[in-house]
């Protein structure tokens, strides 16, 4: 996927704390990091991103990103790093600071140790696209991982066919986008009867959003992952 031109201004206050997190070179830490204490710190991370705090998530997401840096490459410090460049790529594209965003999500993806986590980060990715107004890469992106990751319904895990269904939620908004009606009709069935077969779900550790049966969105959420 080609990426999308840089914006030729910095990110304001509060941002650029957090875009030079992502697009700088890792700092070394004060104090010798933990996984414990940054997984600790990814709880914190996540309450702020589902309660709407987006200036206490950055502010608490600069040093994690820091310390998960330092780490090292098990699966668990992945998965954490995974996550917090998740929610930094989402809090970016919010703040419309996309060049950093897109970086975030690159990032993200590198580290996503499994499918259903890289699923949870191309999510995020089709809403940065929306955003950019790249709405058929945005369509395409949510179809092919869809394809590849579309699960066996009664095998799979409720995790795995919520990831599905969110993949086919984000790729339904962008058909709308990109004026396939019929297409994006199609994509919320399926992502119906995924619902049907997971019920309701909260927070899981993969997923920034909650995950139930769909309405009709018009556009690609925020929140989903």
């Amino acid at each position: 996927m080609t990426r999308a031109p840089a914006e030729p201004r910095r990110a304001p206050e509060p941002w650029q704390a957090l875009q030079r997190a992502v697009e700088g070179p890792a700092q070394q830490p004060d104090e010798e990091p933990t996984i414990r204490g940054v997984l600790a710190g990814l709880e914190g991370v996540r309450a702020a991103h589902f309660g709407k705090r987006m200036r206490e998530a950055v502010d608490l997401l600069v040093p994690l990103l820091r310390d998960a840096e330092a780490l090292g490459d098990s699966p668990a410090v992945r998965a954490a790093r995974a996550q917090l460049l998740q929610i930094a790529g989402s809090t970016l594209t919010g703040a419309r600071q996309f060049a950093a965003a897109e970086t975030a999500l690159h990032r993200a993806l590198d580290e996503a140790p499994d499918r259903l986590r890289a699923a949870s980060v191309i999510t995020t990715w089709t809403w940065l696209l929306v955003r950019q107004g790249r709405f058929h890469a945005a369509r395409d992106l949510a179809v092919k991982w869809a394809d590849d990751t579309e699960p066996r319904l009664s095998r799979a895990t409720a995790e795995e066919i919520a990831a599905w269904g969110w993949l086919l939620i984000q790729g339904q908004a962008a058909a709308l986008r990109d004026n396939r009606g019929g297409e994006a009709a199609d994509m919320l069935r399926l992502a119906r009867s995924a619902a049907v077969a997971t019920g309701p779900l909260g927070h899981g550790d993969v997923r920034i959003a909650t995950w139930a049966p769909p309405r009709s969105p018009t556009r690609p959420l925020s929140r989903a992952s």
